[in-house]
């Protein structure tokens, strides 16, 4: 299983590691693509979680595929592939400026 990656870490010599965001079970890398040249998000599970559920991996890999197969919609970030790193299914978004959502949720219009 990965390591745990750090601010400034370059992931398959492409994806260089600007921030850092985790959840309960997750962890989102706001990254830098090198070949493609713009910033993108990319998810996954923290390694305590795998560490609980190994079943974990093909389960996620299967929800990040079929977020891939939505194509595109206003108010979904569109979802471009999946790759494992390091032993680690990793889902590369698009990434969308703005904030913590948590904090936009309840605001009125």
């Amino acid at each position: 299983m990965a390591r745990n990656w750090n601010v400034g870490d370059r992931l398959e010599n492409r994806w260089e590691i600007h921030k850092i965001f985790r959840g309960g079970m997750g962890v989102v890398y706001i990254v830098h693509d090198h070949e493609w040249n713009e910033a993108l998000a990319a998810k996954t599970f923290q390694d305590e979680v795998f560490a609980r559920s190994p079943s974990i991996a093909p389960m996620f890999t299967r929800e990040a595929l079929a977020w891939v197969q939505l194509g595109m919609h206003p108010n979904i970030a569109q979802a471009s592939f999946v790759q494992e790193i390091e032993g680690k299914p990793v889902l590369f978004l698009e990434y969308v400026s703005g904030g913590d959502l948590s904090e936009w949720i309840g605001t009125p219009d």
